[in-house]
């Protein structure tokens, strides 16, 4: 594609990606106090002194009041569940007369929309499911972070580390309760690449940037706004992500861990589940909280080394073992490319070694994993088991894991475009393959 064009193409859709951003603005936002902690935590990328005592951020939020199609059975054996637990309860102290009876069925369809809207906004997120969507043991400790309570052992067979049947895990989604890191770190990112396509828009269209083609002829999009637009419209969208990152600094930065994490609405308060997700604003390179301090930038690094999160095959979704496939111990591959995209986006921005250390360290786990995965079973999955780099597919959750995969070898084909030199190929070949069914029953 001749160069010209190729410019044109990333702005030949740019209205519709406004209008997608302003979905999210109009539709997954939500105002919001700044926690009352943060006024006293200025030092290492607490609260900027200029920030109000409201922002505004984004959350996965989505109103529905009807079992997913895709999974009808389930999720309506699950609203009758919660209907007969309902109604089970001797502490309500209903009646057993008219006024006591509506009261009763008007709280059952409220929980009804509650759950079914909780599932729906979990979808959403891609994150279906996981334990960051799952509040129900919640609670605030002194330093203003929400933790999940332990439980020592299971109880039961196919009972998670919450102590739940997957039933009533599912039941205690909180989903449009969370206000989520890694949807402000992609909206940010998004806000940034917004800002910079119509400033270009608005260049095309002043004829600062007309292209040549192969044929000599010049090359202009067709946009139906002047160039006085476009530019404000970039304005407007470096506005937004400036705003966007002082409020998740002051919402969801955690200076002493040194990460972010998911916001709370209900219990107000940071929830404490360690997840790649966390991580996600090093992709976005929301670096502002850093300061330009290298030392800062390295307690993230850091921190994401010592979470718990990095293992032999990769980096799992969450460190709960719950069950739920965007949990422990499933590494999934896009979650892989964003981790090392970070990194090095660290490594380049404040030259920290670790940084390119721990990208290469990841990267090359991951592809040891889906070499020997593809080696073993001839295929590539949708997601793998970290816990080593044996290729094992990951598990958990509604359905087997898939295979192909798109996001997995495009996974694999960008590593190895940017790790090749530091990836010691494995003697391939010489295994028993067995076949790809098999993989499912290896991991118990």
């Amino acid at each position: 594609v001749p160069v010209a064009k190729a410019c044109s193409l990333r702005i030949q859709w740019l209205e519709a990606l406004t209008q997608e951003h302003q979905f999210f603005i109009d539709h997954r936002s939500v105002r919001m106090r700044v926690p009352a902690t943060e006024s006293k935590n200025q030092d290492q990328g607490g609260q900027p002194e200029d920030m109000s005592s409201f922002v505004t951020l984004s959350m996965y939020r989505v109103e529905s009041s009807s079992a997913r199609p895709e999974s009808f059975r389930e999720d309506d054996n699950l609203e009758h569940f919660l209907a007969e637990s309902l109604g089970s309860q001797q502490s309500c102290g209903w009646k057993e007369d008219t006024g006591a009876t509506k009261k009763k069925s008007e709280r059952v369809e409220a929980i009804r929309v509650q759950l079914h809207s909780n599932i729906a906004s979990a979808c959403e997120s891609g994150w279906d499911f996981s334990s960051r969507w799952h509040g129900a043991h919640a609670n605030k400790n002194e330093s203003g972070v929400c933790s999940k309570r332990s439980q020592s052992s299971k109880e039961s067979e196919g009972r998670d580390d919450l102590g739940a049947t997957r039933r009533e895990f599912l039941a205690g989604l909180r989903t449009t309760k969370i206000v989520p890191v890694c949807l402000n770190a992609i909206l940010f990112r998004v806000e940034n690449v917004l800002a910079e396509l119509c400033a270009e828009a608005a260049r095309d269209r002043m004829g600062e940037r007309d292209g040549d083609l192969e044929d000599g002829s010049k090359h202009k999009v067709n946009l139906s706004k002047n160039a006085a637009f476009w530019a404000e419209r970039a304005e407007y969208y470096a506005k937004c992500a400036s705003e966007r990152e002082l409020a998740m600094t002051a919402v969801l930065w955690d200076s002493n861990r040194a990460q972010w994490f998911d916001y709370d609405l209900e219990y107000q308060c940071r929830s404490s589940v360690v997840a790649a997700s966390n991580f996600f604003p090093l992709w976005a390179e929301c670096f502002g909280v850093f300061h330009g301090s290298a030392s800062v930038a390295k307690r993230t690094v850091d921190a994401l080394r010592d979470s718990g999160l990095v293992h032999r095959g990769g980096v799992m979704a969450t460190v709960i073992n719950s069950g739920e496939q965007w949990d422990s111990p499933n590494a999934w591959p896009p979650l892989q490319h964003l981790i090392v995209d970070g990194l090095d986006a660290v490594s380049k921005t404040f030259d920290i070694a670790e940084a390119r250390e721990l990208a290469g360290t990841v990267a090359c786990g991951v592809l040891r994993t889906m070499l020997n995965g593809y080696d073993k079973y001839g295929c590539m999955f949708e997601k793998y088991d970290a816990t080593d780099d044996q290729g094992s597919r990951g598990g958990g959750g509604e359905y087997d894991a898939q295979l192909g995969f798109g996001w997995t070898n495009g996974t694999a084909l960008v590593l190895l475009r940017r790790f090749a030199n530091h990836f010691e190929l494995p003697q391939c070949g010489d295994s028993k393959r067995v076949s790809a069914q098999q993989a499912s029953t290896e991991r118990s």
